[in-house]
């Protein structure tokens, strides 16, 4: 009796949720419902619990008090859409990006990791972005997505401030690389096109061009738990229920192509494949501004080539914004931003920053010095053992003249 009231009190209070939401227009991100909606789960299962003990229980109070603080005290973002400043379908058409004294600043109580930044990015300009940790090079990132809300100044996007439109219109028109990729269990077209837009035709050219068609045709392993037979185990030999448990541990997936199956968190893919899908998946968004937040600072050398590869011949009419692990995938850009302190240090083409004394050959330089030092320990194993085995040599016929010596002038 008792389970089935609470179940109830669960079901009731969900149900009323869901009517809020739906009917009485509380603004809510998908985010925000999902976070409040296993929150809530929760805290029934602390009523239920409650109910079943007969007490209260403190893990019960800091879930209800957990549920109460991030549904009520958290702030909420912007709104997703603003009826009244949406910007054009086809915006942005050009993708020039302008920094105007911005100042960022990650809390009221913190100091600015952007500096009242100025620069300008024309159309179609491939920008790279450099400075040692701590600069501000990601926080870049954060600005022009909104995930944190400018302190002073404006950015502004194909003449639009990003700060007078929704959410949904700014993050939806701009395609991003992270260092850490996302991709979600389900088939690869899934993952490329989740609002099946485009037909296979067009997936499949981005795929191609992305070179990732080889990783399509072998379906996807992936383990299905044992399911214990009571009936059967009594009579199967020891043998016979080792080959049974063996079958029924793993599965195939029969999917290939598009319907290739993808693990959760793409666990089937190596990194520098996660990176690949995940730069497929933005070919074929075709968006105006793509940024790439050291999105082959993990991926190995031949990953990292096909990549900037795809990205100088497919990209070509985009603006791309690269922040930069290694120096050597941007020294190809139009110009490169080199912060320092949440500033713009240089903002000028690769050779003429290297002509000139400045942050950016600095860093060039410093960056090419850890890399002889990296490899100054094997160069000294090196002619250490060269040193050794000559020494070697010296002695071994050192000791054999000498034996010969000892042999020709020893008395009868």
């Amino acid at each position: 009796m008792t389970t089935l009231f609470t179940e109830v009190i669960e079901t009731a209070i969900l149900v009323f949720k869901l009517y809020l939401r739906l009917f009485v227009s509380i603004p809510v991100s998908p985010g925000e419902l999902d976070a409040e909606t296993n929150l809530a789960i929760g805290l029934y299962r602390g009523i239920k619990g409650l109910f079943a003990q007969g007490g209260i229980d403190n893990d019960y109070i800091d879930k209800l008090s957990r549920y109460i603080s991030y549904t009520e005290d958290t702030p909420r973002e912007q709104p997703h859409v603003v009826a009244d400043s949406r910007p054009l379908p086809t915006w942005p058409e050009t993708g020039d990006i302008e920094f105007r004294q911005y100042r960022l600043r990650y809390r009221p109580d913190l100091d600015p990791v952007l500096n009242e930044l100025s620069f300008v990015v024309r159309s179609k300009e491939k920008i790279g972005i450099v400075g040692r940790t701590g600069a501000g090079k990601s926080s870049l990132t954060y600005a022009l997505m909104r995930l944190v809300e400018a302190d002073s100044g404006s950015i502004i996007i194909d003449g639009i401030g990003i700060s007078t439109i929704g959410l949904h219109d700014l993050r939806s028109r701009i395609s991003i690389i992270p260092q850490d990729p996302s991709l979600f269990e389900g088939t690869i077209r899934d993952n490329l096109d989740p609002t099946h837009q485009y037909t296979d035709d067009e997936v499949w050219a981005a795929i191609n061009a992305c070179q990732i068609a080889d990783l399509l045709d072998i379906p996807t392993k992936v383990r299905k738990p044992k399911i214990k037979n009571p009936d059967k185990s009594d009579t199967m030999s020891k043998e016979e229920s080792k080959q049974s448990s063996k079958i029924r541990k793993r599965h195939w997936i029969e999917g290939t192509g598009l319907d290739k199956w993808v693990k959760r968190k793409g666990s089937n893919f190596s990194v520098g494949q996660q990176q690949l899908v995940s730069l497929c998946r933005a070919l074929l968004w075709r968006r105006k501004i793509l940024v790439l937040d050291e999105a082959t600072a993990n991926v190995d050398t031949k990953t990292d080539q096909v990549m900037q590869s795809v990205i100088r011949q497919e990209f070509k009419d985009c603006t791309v914004l690269t922040i930069a692990h290694r120096i050597n995938t941007i020294m190809d850009s139009d110009r490169v931003l080199v912060m320092d302190q949440g500033k713009v240090a240089e903002f000028d083409t690769p050779a003429n920053l290297l002509a000139r004394d400045g942050h950016f050959k600095r860093l060039v330089e410093s960056m090419n010095l850890s890399k002889k030092q990296e490899t100054r320990p094997f160069e000294q194993a090196l002619a250490l053992s060269s040193v050794v085995r000559l020494s070697t040599q010296w002695l071994t016929t050192a000791k054999g003249y000498g034996i010969l010596y000892t042999m020709r002038y020893t008395p009868d």
